[in-house]
């Protein structure tokens, strides 16, 4: 096994880390708007969890296309609606990596 599921991780924690003083910085959401975008990040999470694929198509489109997602939202961040429907997307995609690694 290679170096891609450390750098995985090392992208979707950094992403959790920083996403609260990011949406608070860029788009002056309060605690309320914070919460349902995190919850909502959480609910597609779950339903991308339940979803069943193929496993290693899976792993490689992941990264990528969260890879996508982050850049999309450093250069649209400053819309609360694309940076709520991107987060929702990246927690419907990316709660369900750690399970296929």
């Amino acid at each position: 096994m290679g170096p891609e599921p450390s750098l995985f991780f090392m992208g979707q924690f950094t992403l959790f880390t920083y996403i609260r003083p990011f949406l608070e910085a860029v788009d002056h959401v309060d605690v309320y708007v914070l919460s349902l975008i995190l919850l909502l990040m959480a609910v597609s999470g779950f339903i991308g969890a339940v979803l069943k694929t193929s496993l290693y198509p899976t792993l490689i489109a992941i990264p990528a296309l969260m890879a996508v997602l982050e850049f999309r939202l450093i250069v649209l961040g400053n819309w609360i609606a694309v940076c709520t429907v991107i987060l929702a997307v990246w927690g419907l995609f990316a709660t369900s990596a750690p399970v296929g690694w």
